[in-house]
């Protein structure tokens, strides 16, 4: 339903979709002082990429507006080309590289990563802590799926060989809101400094009211890995 590709990172304020509309071209939000640039970027296949270090800096899609990317309780999907380089805080923190945005704000936001420092915890956070299992950096394609209600939740990982299955859940988290109005990528939308994505994205392929299959899922990641 949505995609961005590589190919329209135009600088740090202007990434267009592909599909879903004008209102999903990502803007600034909270701000991008410590976000870069690559025309191209030789970690990921020589291809356009935006990259943060820490800190109060991200992207958010440009229509706020309730239900436009998920009524909270619908299927879902999200597959997303990156680059991980580390944690924000020791080896514990740092999760907000894609965000499902409750009320263009943080609290009740849910982020997803691929690592994490903790569960739901009823005002925000992400629901996979898988932050022991790796060192870093770690390069390729994040996947998050999910039926309505959060049934044959799944979080995986390619790692540019095989899918490792990180994290699975069979419902949403407790008191989870339902108002999600926006999308964010790198942070929470009023930035949150033990919760920033530390590294880079390159290219997003996003599936409201869907539960891909590994077909689809398979799919996309014969596509990613020749072209990055």
């Amino acid at each position: 339903t949505h995609y961005w590709p590589s190919d329209n990172i135009v600088s740090v304020t202007s990434w267009t979709a592909a599909k879903g509309g004008s209102g999903a071209n990502w803007v600034a939000a909270p701000g991008t002082g410590e976000m870069t640039y690559a025309s191209s970027d030789g970690n990921m296949g020589n291809q356009k990429s935006l990259t943060t270090t820490a800190g109060d800096t991200g992207l958010r899609t440009s229509t706020q507006s309730e239900d436009t990317y998920w009524n909270g309780t619908e299927a879902v999907s999200v597959m997303v080309v990156m680059q991980k380089d580390a944690q924000t805080s020791g080896s514990t923190l740092g999760d907000g590289c894609f965000v499902q945005t409750s009320n263009s704000s943080t609290d009740g936001s849910w982020s997803w990563d691929i690592t994490g420092d903790h569960t739901w915890g009823g005002g925000f956070g992400e629901v996979f802590t898988s932050a022991a299992s790796y060192s870093y950096p770690q390069k390729g394609i994040m996947l998050v799926r999910m039926s309505a209600n959060g049934a044959s939740g799944q979080m995986a990982f390619y790692d540019g060989s095989s899918w490792s299955e990180k994290a699975t859940f069979s419902s949403l988290p407790s008191s989870l809101p339902t108002n999600m109005d926006s999308i964010n990528i790198f942070n929470f939308q009023t930035s949150d400094s033990n919760h920033d994505y530390v590294g880079a994205i390159s290219e997003i392929a996003y599936y409201k009211g869907t539960r891909i299959d590994d077909t689809e899922r398979d799919a996309f990641t014969t596509y990613a890995l020749a072209k990055f």
